[in-house]
């Protein structure tokens, strides 16, 4: 494959990712099975070893966690709830 053609791969999958990810965090109303997402998101990561240059900031690879749907309701613990 060449570096043009993987470079427009990884360019996609960043998109794709983030509007699957988006769907699922923000929406909850996911379109793709886990199993789908983790295996783009392999053959994301697999394109970035390859090519670190290559790793854009709004890559998906870069992103920790996500805030909380607001349909969650915070509730008070009476104490501390260690796990």
């Amino acid at each position: 494959m060449s570096s043009e053609t993987e470079r427009q791969e990884l360019e996609e999958l960043i998109r794709t990712l983030n509007y699957h990810s988006y769907r699922y965090h923000v929406l909850d109303t996911p379109l793709i099975s886990d199993y789908e997402y983790d295996k783009m998101l392999k053959r994301l990561l697999e394109l970035e070893a390859a090519h670190p240059d290559w790793i854009s900031p709004d890559s998906p690879s870069q992103r920790a966690g996500s805030g909380a749907l607001d349909k969650f309701v915070k509730v008070r613990h009476p104490g501390a709830v260690l796990s």
